[in-house]
């Protein structure tokens, strides 16, 4: 498994201290065998710990404490990812995708964090859309094993496991010099048994992050 620099903690982030401290202590309430068997991770007993999939990465989260590493490291994945992986854990209810692809706005509470998400999120997607030829794009979505998909609109459809049971669907328009060019995000009818909005949003930002980064990476070899 390879570990990126860019996908580290490097520094303690204050603000989040509340955010953690409660994804952790509804964490610690659940059965370790339970969240497993409804989120499509697997508990190690002997080892006290959860062995979590997210964008083809193994994450390892000690149980009950909810300190997370990537396995068979001593790396500390960004706070972020290791906040929804915790949450994601205590929340998931087991419900299979159902293949319904809605917007971001259609999930819960949706349309008040639009504005926020399509500034975080969106717009430096179609940034990296417009800047970045299919070759580089291509090589991007094979580290976080992203796959196309055919739709009926859009020049490409991409889809990624952030989690086992929570795909993300990102779609790309490209401009023709009149009409700009869009990208949509859509997740799983199903994501609100796994992450709240709130949560839902920082995974979508975390990805674009992360696809942004891994962009800079390859173009520095």
């Amino acid at each position: 498994m390879d570990i990126r620099n860019y996908m580290l903690q490097k520094t303690n982030i204050p603000s989040y201290d509340d955010a953690f401290n409660a994804a952790i202590n509804s964490f610690s309430k659940k059965t370790p065998d339970s969240m497993c068997e409804k989120a499509g991770a697997v508990y190690n007993e002997k080892t006290s710990t959860i062995a979590l999939t997210s964008l083809a990465k193994c994450l390892e989260v000690k149980y009950p404490a909810g300190e997370v590493v990537f396995k068979n490291t001593l790396e500390i994945p960004l706070l972020e990812w290791r906040l929804i992986a915790i949450n994601y854990l205590a929340r998931a209810t087991g419900t299979k995708p159902a293949n319904e692809p809605v917007s971001f706005r259609q999930l819960e509470g949706g349309s008040l964090y639009y504005p926020a998400f399509e500034k975080r999120a969106i717009r430096p997607l179609v940034s990296l859309f417009d800047s970045s030829s299919m070759y580089d794009l291509k090589r991007v979505f094979e580290f976080y094993k992203g796959f196309f998909i055919e739709r009926s609109f859009g020049d490409f459809t991409v889809v990624f496991d952030f989690f086992p049971m929570l795909p993300i669907e990102i779609k790309y328009y490209k401009g023709d010099g009149e009409v700009p060019s869009n990208v949509s995000m859509h997740f799983d009818s199903t994501a609100n048994q796994y992450l709240h909005t709130e949560d839902a949003a920082v995974a979508g930002e975390l990805l674009i992050l992360l696809l942004i980064q891994e962009n800079k990476f390859l173009k520095s070899l």
